[in-house]
């Protein structure tokens, strides 16, 4: 679970890389959904089995969402 919490702290210019954990946290959902969400958004980056998502790619994908439902 360490090797998570640095996920997020990890920066790619400003952005932050974050795991499915960070994910989970964030949106408050389990980690399979968050998982589920990471590969629907189109935006994942799976690297040696392990997915993560730019910060700003996940914020981007949920506005979008937000938008499509009104």
């Amino acid at each position: 679970m360490e090797s998570n919490a640095t996920c997020a702290k990890e920066r790619i210019g400003s952005d932050r890389l974050l795991s499915i954990q960070n994910v989970s946290e964030i949106t408050g959902l389990c980690p399979v959904t968050a998982s589920v969400l990471m590969k629907e958004s189109g935006r994942e980056i799976v690297l040696h089995r392990r997915k993560f998502i730019l910060e700003s790619s996940l914020l981007a994908y949920l506005r979008e969402l937000e938008v499509g439902k009104c």
